[in-house]
């Protein structure tokens, strides 16, 4: 069965496309991809019009509503693209699997995600309140910290420890204008962001940004949050 191969297989893959090349079977489709545990894409193939008679017609425009409907009834989900039937040869076809890819690529990383929450939310944001057990249920663990920490660490810090991270900034852009403390700080910062990021295993972080960070060590985190960009690991389907 092709239930079995997706779990001698799983980790291989990060997704499934569900060719119908005509009407479908229903129950072996449940059967196939109910527990694949990665995003399903549901492609159907285009009737042609010159052959459109019973023994000819591939009608795989209704089995995509047929599959897509009895899916929902199980619980699985699936991702469906316009248009709703398209050859496989074609540009749009293409198109598909390249955005496919993309929400692939998402739900992995989302999957066992760790985000880190440094620094309580301030009383007047309510817009960034979070539902950390909402969170749990589809895998993304939160870990919290208290800004106090963060501030500990960058006054325990010698300069010596901040050297590569300043040499990182003062390559990324323009400093001039800025006090020396400042720029020592924020370097100190990053490090401190990197040291929390490695203990806890953190794939994001979100960071209370005032008035501590101002008011105590004069600086403002938002450059520190700016990740150089990384090459995209190709992913196979």
């Amino acid at each position: 069965m092709y239930a079995n191969f997706l779990q001698q297989h799983r980790g291989d893959y990060d997704g499934v496309i569900l060719c119908l090349p005509n009407f479908g079977d229903e129950t072996g489709a449940v059967a196939a991809l109910q527990d694949a545990g990665v995003p399903i894409l549901i492609h159907a193939y285009p009737d042609r019009l010159d052959e459109m008679a019973p023994a000819l017609r591939r009608d795989a425009f209704c089995g995509k509503l047929s599959i897509a409907d009895v899916f929902r009834q199980y619980g699985v989900r699936y991702t469906a693209i316009k248009p709703h039937v398209v050859d496989p040869t074609s540009a749009d076809f293409q198109a598909n699997v390249e955005y496919f890819d993309r929400v692939c690529r998402v739900v992995k990383g989302l999957r066992r995600m760790t985000v880190g929450a440094i620094g309580a939310r301030t009383t007047p944001f309510k817009t960034v309140r979070v539902d950390e057990l909402a969170l749990q249920h589809h895998g993304i663990t939160v870990e919290t910290l208290d800004m106090a920490d963060v501030i500990g660490r960058i006054r325990a810090m010698n300069g010596s420890a901040s050297q590569d991270k300043a040499e990182m900034l003062r390559g990324y852009t323009d400093w001039s204008g800025v006090p020396d403390r400042a720029f020592e700080n924020l370097a100190k910062l990053g490090v401190a962001l990197d040291q929390i990021i490695a203990e806890y295993r953190m794939d994001a972080i979100a960071v209370r940004c005032w008035t501590e960070l101002q008011t105590q060590l004069g600086i403002s985190p938002c450059v520190m949050l700016r990740r150089p960009e990384r090459p995209e690991p190709a992913r196979s389907l």
